[in-house]
């Protein structure tokens, strides 16, 4: 990429939605750096030789799980002074076959880039999801329990915070407002 935070939407819909797979193939290795590396809560790819194609089979499987993938890239934010683009995403996803209607959940990347030649190339990606988003890309039904888990911890924090203060005198505000 010669534009960064002007390109990436496009790189990341070619990535994601591509309308065949060999333009993601094509994509892939236009975009990242042979030696790139992945991370994701699913799966990683170490950097390394021709790691890119270990991270094509990732977009590839991707694809192949869910066929019709819309996605949203809702704000891009480019720290050029350390070659980073950081992806506010939305994405709905619909795993192929399932009678369970598809997920709309939101995702942050991190592109770290290495610049070669005048060219900006995907040294690193990482993704990152709230856990009940990411249970509801791959198990659905199982996003509400997570959610509720989280509101429960959530609710045990503060509760707990609380006998701390009460019973050990740690970490309480001089004043009660």
């Amino acid at each position: 990429m010669e534009r960064p935070a002007e390109e990436i939407e496009r790189v990341v819909q070619l990535l994601t939605s591509s309308p065949s797979p060999d333009v993601q193939q094509a994509t892939i290795r236009k975009y990242f750096a042979s030696d790139a590396g992945f991370r994701h809560p699913l799966c990683s790819v170490k950097p390394g030789h021709n790691s890119h194609e270990e991270i094509l089979g990732i977009f590839q499987w991707y694809r192949i799980m869910s066929p019709h993938i819309e996605l949203i890239v809702d704000k891009i934010t480019y720290d050029a002074a350390h070659s980073i683009l950081f992806l506010d995403v939305i994405q709905v996803f619909h795993i192929r076959y399932s009678p369970l209607p598809p997920a709309r959940t939101r995702l942050l990347t991190r592109l770290t880039l290495r610049e070669a030649n005048g060219r900006h190339y995907i040294a690193f990606q990482e993704d990152f999801y709230h856990p009940d988003d990411l249970c509801a890309t791959i198990v659905p039904l199982l996003a509400k329990p997570v959610d509720l888990a989280l509101r429960m911890g959530g609710f045990a924090c503060g509760l707990f915070a609380r006998v701390a203060q009460a019973v050990f005198g740690v970490w309480r505000p001089r004043t009660d407002r």
